[in-house]
């Protein structure tokens, strides 16, 4: 295998790593159905030995020898867990109105939007988006508050 020399500064090495982290949350979130799950988290896993093991060498701050091999510091891990709450919460809420806007939308298509879903062409129609801000205005204000469960079905 070919090796790629590279130099990185304290404050690279430490948003590389801060990045591994992140992407290697994301991959622990992914399902353990899907296909390739376990390749996944080994490729991850070896990964982000080799930079770790490479921060002990030059004896960067932002990780650590113990006894089960190298470890992220403290202050990476808090500053990734952060990032991926924030990314999490604007997930949620992104999905939520889309979904709700989805569902309200479809229900009441007009024969011209329809057409135009079916065709295939151009972008949703304004009332879609409009329905989309509504939600987006709703949860700014209010969050979950005024959300009720319809229990006739």
């Amino acid at each position: 295998m070919t090796s790629v020399p590279v130099s990185f500064s304290k404050q690279e090495y430490a948003d590389l790593l801060k990045a591994l982290e992140i992407a290697h949350g994301i991959a622990a979130s992914v399902d353990e159905s899907y296909k390739n799950y376990e390749m996944l988290h080994r490729r991850f896993d070896g990964l982000t030995e080799i930079v770790l093991e490479a921060g002990v060498k030059v004896g960067a701050e932002s990780v650590h020898q113990c006894e089960h091999g190298s470890e992220t510091s403290e202050e990476i891990i808090n500053y990734v867990d952060k990032v991926i709450g924030d990314y999490d919460e604007e997930y949620f809420w992104g999905e939520l109105k889309r979904r709700l806007s989805e569902r309200d939308f479809t229900r009441t298509l007009s024969p011209s939007e329809r057409r135009q879903l079916v065709s295939g062409h151009g972008d949703l129609p304004p009332r879609a988006k409009s329905i989309y801000d509504s939600y987006d205005s709703e949860f700014r204000r209010h969050g979950i508050n005024h959300l009720r469960i319809d229990e006739r079905d």
